[in-house]
């Protein structure tokens, strides 16, 4: 599996959902896109020492969140007027949790816990999804890259040569 990194924010520590990878996804590619299999995904990642400093983390996040600026980002999304596309997957983003992608993340999917809990849960995405790479985002993004080459990577299994 190939490993992105990208500036921006992140989080979760309940089980990886295939099921709801695979919904999400079908939301995002119609059928008509879908006749080539996504090959990354964006994620942002939220790991710490533990899953309560993860969690409280993204719940600082979520309280933090700018109205106004969710707001203009969906008003501009809504520009789509397709069916099922941007616009309506940002405006769902509203309510969606952490996991799901609530829009305080952009509605990007969050993965967050202690160091190891991240680890399996990467590898449990590539294992049920067939994913070849995933983009990743932080919260902080130097301490968030630099924790996840230092503590998070060591504990992949999918990202491992051979």
């Amino acid at each position: 599996m190939r490993i992105h990194a990208l500036a921006g924010q992140t989080i979760r520590p309940d089980a990886w959902d295939s099921r709801r990878f695979r919904a999400q996804d079908a939301a995002m590619h119609p059928p008509s896109a879908r006749s080539v299999r996504v090959k990354e995904r964006l994620f942002h990642v939220n790991s710490a020492e533990t899953d309560a400093i993860a969690k409280a983390r993204a719940d600082a996040i979520l309280a933090g969140a700018d109205p106004v600026a969710i707001g203009n980002v969906i008003s501009s999304a809504m520009l789509d007027t397709n069916k099922g596309d941007t616009s309506d997957l940002l405006r769902s983003g509203l309510s969606k949790s952490v996991d799901e992608g609530n829009m305080a993340f952009l509605g990007v999917p969050v993965v967050h816990g202690c160091y190891r809990r991240v680890a399996a849960e990467l590898d449990s995405i590539k294992d049920e999804t067939g994913v070849d790479g995933i983009l990743f985002s932080f919260p902080d993004f130097v301490q968030g890259i630099r924790d996840f080459g230092e503590k998070v990577a060591p504990h992949l299994m999918s990202a491992r040569p051979g």
